[in-house]
């Protein structure tokens, strides 16, 4: 299985330049086709924009910067930022669809993301409810919109769908019910 992980501590060394940026102009209001006013320095590629609908075709690079790698992190200078959050989106989708990747983790204690995990993986729920097992930090639109998506893409692709699952070593003590719980299941005499 192939990983995605959302933890800024392990960025993916790939560096994301919008177009819209080099020429003044929101990225999410841009043209697909979009170019860059000027020539960009090697290793950062144009993008068309945030918007997740447009087509993967700008994302190429990526695939190129990945190659073989089973994990990608995907970060963020700050948290709550739309922005960066609609393009984790259209990155994360283009990871699921072209790349094969089935598994997306959020910065977010694994125990507290069980019902996002239940509405992900079975559809079961709302998106409201899926949001509040998440830190307060993803409780956006955005995220909500991907959390809809990745729902939708396992409703389509029912034997091969997107696993989800909240991590967070910060404060273990959140997932140690969980995991005292699991270990009391799987080994009961110990």
């Amino acid at each position: 299985v192939r990983y995605l992980y959302m933890k800024w501590r392990n960025l993916l060394s790939f560096y994301l330049l919008l177009a819209g940026a080099y020429q003044g102009v929101p990225a999410y209001s841009m043209a697909a086709t979009a170019k860059p006013a000027t020539k960009l320095p090697i290793g950062v590629y144009a993008l068309a924009g945030v918007d997740a609908r447009f087509p993967f075709d700008d994302l190429g690079p990526l695939r190129q910067n990945i190659r073989n790698a089973e994990i990608v992190a995907l970060g963020e200078s700050m948290h709550a930022s739309g922005g960066y959050y609609r393009m984790k989106t259209r990155v994360i989708k283009y990871l699921v669809e072209e790349l094969g990747f089935r598994a997306v983790m959020f910065e977010t204690p694994w125990g507290d993301a069980e019902q996002t995990t239940h509405y992900v993986e079975t559809g079961r729920g709302t998106p409201e409810a899926a949001l509040k097992g998440l830190f307060r930090v993803w409780r956006s639109n955005e995220v909500r919109e991907l959390l809809v998506w990745l729902r939708d893409y396992n409703r389509k692709h029912p034997r091969d769908p997107v696993s989800f699952a909240g991590f967070d070593i910060q404060q273990p003590w959140y997932d140690a019910r969980e995991l005292e719980r699991y270990l009391s299941d799987a080994a009961p005499d110990e």
